[in-house]
């Protein structure tokens, strides 16, 4: 069984949240990276370094090398009786742009990043993909940062249901580095 990191940052943190609002329906990149932006400085993050150049507000939690696991929601590829309506089920693509923004300014270059998720498991992730064209974000990464980023499905199955009834169960990689059980009892 593989055995935890031990992890060498201190995570504690004053419980905070920050929440910022949008409507869904007119999200672009700039209003979400203005969201993001807004997020991290309600949370107070680098503080001292607030708008100026030298803003890093992961920088206390990703360092130059590290490898970034970000985890949006991609729950299912569309509202279960609305199938052209999908942005109350997953992260919006703008979203997820926005903070990789600022994991790749930490980041300074080098480290790996990693965008991954479990969807439900009568989700189509090829669908997901699609939807939110995940290629394109994929590629404007490395254009943008000169890093590549890997989008994993972390199921070990995904089924294929009509009207609620299974029809049929594909078994999928899942997560490449596998599984870890974790007894929360005690």
């Amino acid at each position: 069984m593989p055995q935890p990191n031990n992890f060498t940052k201190d995570f504690t943190t004053q419980n905070q949240v920050a929440v910022a609002y949008y409507d869904h329906t007119k999200v672009n990149y700039n209003k979400a990276q203005s969201l993001i932006e807004q997020t991290f400085k309600l949370l107070g993050m680098d503080k001292n370094n607030e708008d100026t150049d030298m803003w890093n507000p992961l920088g206390v939690l990703i360092s130059n090398g590290d490898t970034v696991l970000l985890k949006p929601n991609l729950i299912k590829e569309s509202h279960i009786s609305k199938t052209d309506q999908w942005e109350q089920i997953v992260t919006h693509p703008a979203i997820i742009k926005a903070v990789l923004h600022y994991v790749f300014k930490a980041l300074n270059g080098s480290g790996k990043v990693i965008v991954a998720d479990g969807p439900q498991t009568d989700s189509s992730f090829s669908e997901i993909y699609k939807r939110l064209d995940l290629d394109a974000i994929k590629d404007e990464s490395y254009k943008l940062y000169g890093q590549e980023i890997d989008i994993l499905d972390l199921r070990e199955e995904e089924w294929i249901a009509v009207n609620g009834v299974i029809k049929k169960r594909t078994k999928l990689k899942g997560d490449p580095k596998g599984y870890l059980e974790i007894d929360l009892e005690d």
